[in-house]
């Protein structure tokens, strides 16, 4: 488990425990016939859509566990009735986030396959419209994925570290890409866009190392901070006309790019966009549109303008 998550799931059994203390103290969670209404488990469910059903599993025995020694629960007296009212919601509201749907949305589930590195390949059934957080993390045999039409949004980081990954073929009903979905697939050399994809979110194909050649298609809007960062095979890159912003450091780190065209829609160029290109040579834009370059792009690069 990486730290990060470790001090979520730190904080998450932290204020299970308080919560789950200071339940009797406050009035109106009293029920008129013995008990009180256990707010504890509101942080629960949270956890199991954040960090997973596992680590929701996890927080849940570490409570139990701490109860059990520190004399907060008497599960020992009628463990039956304990059960009921205590560990079965529990367990049901740990998983709860293996079970999220709703009536215009259907979706793989959270962290679903995270961390399988036994998985090869998978073709992802019909009808799913997301494929949600961290699905695919770190499936780190995993070569081949089909993704069917009708899918819309990849969530963020779904198949980041996936280092078998090599060809990836996206369908035209995907609109976002979402936030590190693809980044450190270092053996990915081929991505197949098609017409529909709107938006590529922050680091989406960061650390890409392989990546040959890059085809967007003409319906993109933007593209995120450093979404194609930190690659060492694309020599030619050409964005398609209709694009009108790049966020930070989009492409940079491009180390062999040597010729970069940028279109006409373009109307937002943050900074460190094309930094560490050190083999830029010339960056085409379109006739008559030098003074508007000049004022988008930083001014190490309007030596590389040149005016098609």
């Amino acid at each position: 488990m990486k730290t990060k998550d470790l001090v979520y799931v730190g904080i998450y059994l932290a204020l299970v425990l308080v919560l789950d203390l200071t339940k009797e103290m406050i009035p109106f969670l009293n029920l008129p016939f013995g008990g009180s209404i256990n707010i504890a488990l509101i942080p629960l469910t949270v956890a199991s859509f954040h960090l997973g059903y596992k680590k929701a599993m996890l927080i849940g025995v570490m409570w139990w566990a701490i109860g059990s020694l520190m004399g907060f629960n008497e599960w020992y007296l009628n463990f039956m009735q304990y059960s009921l009212d205590y560990i079965v919601p529990s367990i049901i509201l740990a998983l709860s986030s293996i079970f999220y749907s709703h009536k215009t949305n259907k979706a793989m589930f959270i962290r679903l396959f995270e961390n399988c590195t036994n998985l090869v390949s998978l073709s992802i059934p019909e009808g799913i419209k997301t494929i949600e957080f961290q699905t695919f993390y770190n499936c780190k045999s995993l070569s081949k994925i089909d993704i069917p039409e009708g899918v819309n949004f990849i969530d963020s980081y779904s198949f980041s570290d996936c280092l078998s990954l090599v060809n990836l073929n996206l369908p035209g009903s995907l609109t976002t890409i979402g936030s590190g979905n693809f980044s450190n697939c270092e053996n990915l050399i081929s991505i197949g866009f098609k017409e529909g994809l709107e938006i590529i979110e922050d680091y989406a194909f960061s650390s890409t190392k392989n990546l040959c050649e890059l085809h967007l298609p003409k319906s993109i809007k933007s593209i995120g901070k450093h979404a194609f960062s930190w690659n060492d095979k694309i020599v030619y890159l050409s964005l398609p006309e209709g694009l009108i912003s790049l966020d930070e450091g989009a492409f940079q780190g491009l180390s062999c790019v040597e010729t970069i065209d940028l279109p006409f829609s373009l109307t937002s160029v943050s900074d460190q966009c094309f930094t560490s290109c050190y083999k830029l040579k010339k960056i085409n834009i379109p006739s008559g549109t030098r003074t508007r370059f000049v004022k988008l792009l930083d001014k190490s690069l309007h030596k590389f303008l040149i005016e098609k």
